[in-house]
């Protein structure tokens, strides 16, 4: 399977994402949230992920300066909301 972060500054998104969707039939299992970039590098460096859905507007560091991170230093797939 793969294993998806979601990472969304709104609590109500991120569990939205995460339980709408039927992950499992599509071979992805959520192992996290996260409520900002740097909430997100921290669980990116400790596990092993292959895609990121990142909200693109969020305080402090936005999901493109997030991608720009992940993109430099790690090998996951980027998905923006």
């Amino acid at each position: 399977m793969y294993k998806l972060l979601i990472v969304d500054d709104e609590e109500i998104i991120r569990e939205g994402i995460k339980n709408t969707c039927n992950w499992k039939e599509m071979n992805i299992e959520v192992v996290g949230t996260a409520e900002n970039g740097a909430q997100a590098l921290k669980i990116i460096s400790e596990s092993g992920l292959d895609i990121v859905l990142t909200d693109i507007c969020m305080p402090g560091m936005d999901g493109l300066e997030l991608a720009r991170i992940i993109k430099a230093n790690f090998q996951v797939s980027m998905l923006y909301s």
